[in-house]
């Protein structure tokens, strides 16, 4: 008897493991999801949406349930989640129709964070702090740009470039200005090397070239000197 009741619960068990939820049983998620984005209850819709992605995580449904949550991140200009949430959905869908404009929010999020989100609105010049983000931002709009050329978010990442652009030169020219004033004039150079060779259309460009002019004249006058002095303890 003990045995046939342990059959019973085991393949009991096992009856319910290979009979999920049928595909019609998750509808419900969805549809409620989408009645609180109509209503701009983004909050309650990330709770559900999240909620179906762990319990339905191998649903033919996912990628749109991925999309609802990346535009309720958008919505509630929520970035770094916005990003991480574009960047999963890039790297495990490469033939969805709307890559580029998941792509061009990913562009928006990275933009944000770059500009000093959630502190934005602070003066303070963005050059002089650690611009990692700008630069993850003016690669990735690069970077869509090369990936859909024909898209038409591309003039909005063309025209967001500029400035990013900008920031970075305008970073390594101060950055060449401070190692000239504390006299390590390697480090200067370099950065001032560094605007003319890969950011030689920005506004610092002829900055940087007077530069690395006033280090080259500098230089040459310092090498005359100790030529003059080294031919005259020479000939006494």
């Amino acid at each position: 008897m003990i045995y046939l009741l342990s059959l019973a619960l085991l393949f009991g068990g096992c009856s319910n493991a290979f009979n999920p939820a049928k595909p019609h049983d998750e509808e419900p998620s969805i549809e409620k999801a989408q009645i609180y984005i109509q209503t701009k209850d983004y909050n309650s819709a990330v709770k559900v949406l999240e909620l179906f992605r762990s319990e339905h995580p191998l649903s033919l449904k996912i990628p749109f349930v991925e999309k609802l949550l990346i535009e309720c991140y958008s919505q509630t200009y929520d970035y770094p989640m916005l990003q991480a949430a574009t960047d999963r959905f890039l790297y495990e869908h490469h033939e969805d129709p709307d890559r580029d404009y998941i792509s061009f929010l990913r562009f928006n999020s990275i933009s944000h964070q770059a500009n000093g989100y959630p502190y934005a609105w602070m003066p303070i010049d963005r050059a002089q702090r650690d611009i990692s983000r700008v630069k993850d931002a003016f690669i990735a709009g690069k970077t869509f740009i090369r990936d859909f050329p024909k898209s038409a978010y591309s003039p909005n990442v063309a025209h967001a470039l500029p400035p990013l652009k900008e920031t970075i030169a305008r970073h390594y020219f101060l950055r060449g200005e401070m190692l000239s004033y504390r006299n390590e004039p390697i480090g200067a150079i370099r950065a001032y090397q560094y605007i003319l060779s890969d950011l030689q259309d920005t506004s610092y460009a002829l900055q940087a070239e007077k530069a690395l002019e006033k280090f080259s004249k500098g230089y040459t006058l310092r090498e005359n000197i100790t030529f003059e002095k080294k031919f005259e303890k020479e000939n006494g």
